[in-house]
């Protein structure tokens, strides 16, 4: 009683500017989930494995912003509807000439958009492709929309932008699609063979049916995907529905309704993944290329 209580002896001999320790249990937290944010009484300690969190230093006086590429300046969106109508233009041709050299559909000879296009080896008399001049232009103007309307939903409806596929991705859906657009001209040709009286929905589409799905399955997965390729479904055939009857400038061998055959819109359908994930790649790609090049004119107007 009322003697002075003295310290321990470990208080004497510790110094007094050392840098408080993590405990045991939050240093087993942080090594087995390293991205977990740190309590602001511990920040500024260094542990082993573990490295602060960077310092952002405020932009130079002048400075142009790095822009995020998640969120690309309408010049990007410009640069990537450039890109997909290129490759749309030449790619949707020859998927149409499939359906051409299996004798599915052949365009007039006579009409307001002139004579048709024939693309022969030079080897045989075989015509290798057959199309029209507008033919490009109207595929290039939904490669357009479509690459443009994936990424768009994925921010209206997907919680934000989506992850790029990657090229190998990317690439294999496209051919996935060309395979269907195909398909489609193999299985119209051998009904036509077969002949019958009776529309053969279970040998020609349901198959075309199966690979619209199997495309979403695999290379979409999304509410806004699957928004477009419905559509797609109604409105590509409803376009062909004008181009046969009041146009006049192709027609289809066989057709089931109102000028066009019944398992067309599966194949519309089928191109709603492949036109996302290309056209996601090229805005991932082309938002990277702007964001590197706004990143280094920072820097240099910064030194």
């Amino acid at each position: 009683m009322g003697q002075r209580r003295r310290r321990p002896f470990f208080f004497a001999i510790q110094p007094r500017h050392s840098r408080p320790k993590l405990p045991a249990t939050m240093l087993a937290i942080l090594l087995l989930f390293p991205n977990l944010p740190i309590p602001s009484s511990s920040r500024g300690t260094r542990v082993a494995g573990l490295a602060a969190p960077p310092r952002h230093l405020p932009p130079a006086a002048g400075a142009r912003p790095v822009r995020d590429s998640l969120d690309p300046p309408l010049s990007v969106w410009v640069r990537q509807a450039g890109v997909m109508w290129i490759a749309a233009a030449l790619l949707g041709p020859v998927c149409d000439g499939r359906h051409s050299s299996h004798d599915v559909l052949h365009y007039a000879t006579e009409s307001i958009a002139g004579t048709p296009l024939y693309l022969s080896a030079p080897w045989s008399d075989a015509v290798l492709l057959e199309t029209c001049w507008w033919v490009p232009f109207a595929f290039g103007g939904a490669g357009v929309i479509l690459g443009a309307a994936h990424p768009l939903l994925d921010r209206r409806w997907g919680g934000g932008p989506r992850a790029p596929p990657g090229w190998p991705t990317a690439l294999i859906s496209v051919a996935a699609f060309v395979a269907c657009y195909d398909l489609s001209g193999q299985l119209a040709q051998a009904a036509a063979e077969r002949g019958g009286a009776h529309h053969d929905w279970l040998a020609l589409d349901a198959p075309l049916a199966g690979c619209a799905i199997a495309s979403f399955l695999l290379f979409e997965r999304s509410k806004g995907g699957l928004f477009m390729m419905a559509l797609l479904a109604l409105i590509g055939p409803a376009a062909e529905v004008g181009l046969i009857n009041w146009l006049h400038l192709y027609a289809y061998t066989h057709a089931d309704a109102a000028g066009i055959p019944s398992w067309i819109p599966w194949v519309y359908a089928a191109g709603g993944p492949a036109n996302g994930a290309l056209g996601r790649q090229v805005l991932h790609e082309l938002s990277q290329n702007t964001q590197d090049s706004d990143r280094r004119s920072s820097e240099r107007a910064r030194d």
